[in-house]
């Protein structure tokens, strides 16, 4: 009851979903797809939750960004917001004397909030050997938490629809 309370007086979290698309030159592999969560006080630093690795040589890991910078990147990219009514209860804020200079990003693979377990829940994509099944990307990856998200009565239905969009571009 009084969670709900001090969302109503502090208002819900933004949740993004970050698209760092390809360079031209690059010859393979689609943009990489993460969700961005900006630090309720310091809105250009936040949290990345993202899958890191490749289907051929290693698979992937989940991988959780605390004090990451979506515009500390040389790369193109676009942001789309999810939701911007989350429960603040399920987003920790790491403090914001630990960010310690712009490409400081602490990387981490154990949760420290609600958000974090809910992705963590979802496997990421498995090695595949040559010839093997196509067993997903970080997109397909991030398509699985968000619906988790959804189905948990995280994110709102219409988050699903901003992925169909994106993904139609």
């Amino acid at each position: 009851m009084f969670g709900k309370l001090l969302d109503a007086i502090r208002g819900g979290r933004s949740v993004y979903l970050v698209v760092y698309h390809r360079e031209v030159s690059a010859r393979e592999g689609p943009a990489h797809w993460a969700i961005w969560i900006p630090h309720r006080n310091a809105a250009e630093f936040g949290k990345l939750i993202h899958v890191v690795g490749d289907t051929r040589v290693m698979g992937f890991r989940v991988q959780f960004r605390h004090h990451a910078q979506v515009t500390f990147t040389d790369r193109r990219y676009d942001l789309i917001l999810l939701d911007d009514d989350v429960s603040s209860r399920l987003i920790v804020d790491k403090p914001q004397y630990e960010v310690r200079e712009p490409s400081y990003t602490e990387k981490r693979q154990q949760p420290v909030d609600d958000m974090e377990r809910y992705a963590l829940a979802i496997p990421a994509p498995p090695l595949t050997p040559d010839g093997g099944t196509f067993a997903g990307d970080c997109q397909t990856w991030i398509w699985q938490v968000v619906t988790s998200l959804v189905d948990n009565g995280v994110l709102k239905q219409s988050a699903l629809a901003a992925l169909e969009d994106v993904s139609t571009v």
